[in-house]
This record gives structure tokens, sequence and C-alpha cells, in this order.
């Protein structure tokens, strides 16, 4: 599934359409993708989630493709193994963070480390309230120690990608950044086809009159079954 997810962000097509092609076509597609300087790594065991296995893991990628990546991303942080024992979890969370910063300097690699909301995030979520940095699983050692910071909050949309019943897009806002200085940054707002992986940037004017539209909409829910069912 992880494979799939990435032909069709990377093809901007939803695995269903590519998987419709004519086979000639889809092999072309599929060829070119393979074609690009992308790994794909499933870790197996503890191993390869330390330290030594994600440089062991940076190396062999060099040596076939003759450069250290630009980009690596950690999906998510608590599958880097750490050496401390008997610790709290902010402990051991600041213990992945510098692992991640480590590797960062040692092959001049920029890391991202998608994360999900703790459980006092999802409750003010669920209110309709604005998650912040403490909503951060891991809180402050996740806010304090990385570079940058970008919190996407959709709160008023609970779209399922594979539900033919919904509406086509997203609508979400970047907020709560940081950057590396401190400074705050203006939110970003954008539309978002989540099963192209195409994100437009629009006017918070938009959002706006988006968000009211969705807050109007009838509810779904027997619909949504009815096409699961089906």
């Amino acid at each position: 599934s992880s494979r799939r997810n990435l032909v069709a962000c990377l093809s901007h097509t939803p695995w269903r359409e590519i998987a419709r092609l004519p086979e000639t076509e889809r092999n072309e597609l599929l060829a070119k993708l393979e074609a690009l300087p992308l790994e794909l790594v499933n870790p197996v065991g503890s191993g390869d989630a330390s330290r030594a296995g994600i440089r062991r893991h940076l190396i062999d990628y060099r040596n076939r493709h003759k450069k250290f990546p630009d980009l690596l991303i950690i999906d998510q942080l608590g599958k880097i193994e750490t050496d401390v024992k008997n610790a709290s979890l902010h402990e051991t969370g600041e213990a992945r963070i510098v692992a991640c910063q480590e590797i960062a300097k040692q092959f001049d690699v920029a890391v991202m480390a998608p994360h999900h909301i703790n459980r006092e995030g999802q409750k003010e979520a669920s209110k309709g309230k604005s998650i912040n940095e403490l909503s951060i699983a891991g809180s402050q050692k996740i806010f304090d120690w990385a570079d940058f910071v970008f919190i996407m909050d959709s709160p008023f949309d609970d779209r399922d990608v594979d539900d033919p019943v919904l509406r086509d897009f997203i609508y979400l806002k970047i907020r709560n950044r940081k950057a590396r200085d401190e400074r705050r940054l203006p939110t970003l707002y954008f539309e978002v086809d989540p099963a192209r992986y195409i994100f437009k940037a629009i006017t918070r004017e938009t959002y706006m009159t988006e968000e009211a539209k969705i807050a109007q909409a009838p509810d779904k829910q027997t619909d949504r079954q009815e096409a699961k069912r089906g």
C-alpha cells in the first residue's frame, strides 16, 4: 500500500485509475517512476529503524544513485529505535529528534517527520477548537527542537478518500508554523485533491466560504454506509 500511495502521489493519479490503464501505458508510467532517485524502505526489525540502520540505508542510496538524498521522510518519528532505557516519553522523544538532527548534519539531508496529534489535541479538535503546538504528539519536544513546524488543520472535514459520495476536495489550513528563528509565520490555505495529491493555494476568503458551505451540508452518514455496502 505504501508503494501504491507513492505512485499515486508522484503521478497525481489515483491508483485505481492507474490500475485501469492499458498494460503498455501503465508499465511506461511505472518505469518512469522507477527511474526516479527515490527509495521506499519498510523497516524490518529494530535494526533498520535505528540510527545505524538509517545511516546504512543512506549509504546504500548513495552507492546506487551517486549522491545522498536531499530529503529523508521518517513516518513516523516513534518508529526510530532509541538506546534510552526506562525513560519518559519526553526523553525518548528528545532522543529521536536528536538522532534526526545528527543524521541531517552528517549527510546534509533535510529530515521530515510527519506526525499525528496527541489525545488532548484530538479532544480539542472534536470540540471544534483549534489545535496548536501542544497538540503535537510528543508535545513541546518536537516543537522546541525542530527547525520548522507545520500543523495541518482541517477540523470541519472528515472526508474518506475512498468514499464515492463525498465531495472531491478537502479545504485545509497550515497554521502555527514556526521558522528556525522562532518567528510565527502566516497561516496558509489550500484546496486539496486527496486522491491525486494536488495542493492548490487559495485565499482565506475562499477557505471561509467553503467552510461555511460544508458546515451547512446535510449529514451523509446514511449515504456513506450505503455506498460502502454497495
